[in-house]
């Protein structure tokens, strides 16, 4: 519950805002999103969690809270403009963000870095906020800084900061560093 918090201060999430949580399991999120905010929105592509998040809005009783049961990388949410997300975004749903948002004050917070070489506005611990239309990082260096939230740092600041997060997703980020800055060492 401490880390939602998190986010919400990270979003600065208001009354007028409509929050949604990309890949809502069980619906937590949501519900203590819900005295925070006008709308809280689940979306959820498993059946099962989709079922058990509706089940636990319900026994709560709130009623600004809906469960949709999607894939949101195929539809991400139009009305939204708080965005929340435990895993690893694609550049092109960013993109897509981009082209399909109502509100063109969009904020995405992540846990963990945007792709490369998208700049977060801010982060908090392992978190990362996203504010739409999002700025791209021009140099290795740029984005390792913004990602780890000090100027200056190197790719080793990032990887000691997220290394707990997910090797996999990491590595990704590391290669798509090389890629996108054509740079032979990192």
């Amino acid at each position: 519950m401490e880390d939602a918090y998190r986010v919400f201060n990270l979003a600065r999430l208001s009354k007028s805002d409509v929050f949604c949580d990309l890949g809502c399991g069980h619906g937590m999120v949501c519900i203590w999103a819900a005295p925070h905010c006008r709308l809280s929105i689940g979306i959820e592509s498993l059946l099962t969690h989709a079922r058990i998040a509706e089940m636990n809005v319900r026994e709560e009783g709130i009623g600004n809270v809906r469960i949709i049961r999607d894939d949101f990388i195929r539809h991400p949410p139009a009305s939204a403009n708080v965005l929340y997300c435990t895993i690893d975004l694609p550049l092109r749903f960013y993109d897509r963000l981009l082209s399909c948002s109502e509100d063109k004050r969009l904020r995405l917070v992540n846990f963990g870095p945007p792709p490369v070489p998208v700049k977060p506005t801010a982060t908090d611990g392992l978190f990362c906020l996203t504010q739409f239309p999002f700025e791209l990082a021009e140099t290795t260096l740029e984005w390792c800084s913004a990602v780890a939230g000090k100027e200056g740092a190197t790719w080793r600041a990032v990887a000691t900061k997220y290394g707990a997060i997910d090797a996999g997703a990491l590595a990704g980020h590391k290669l798509k560093l090389k890629r996108v800055f054509n740079a032979a060492r990192i």
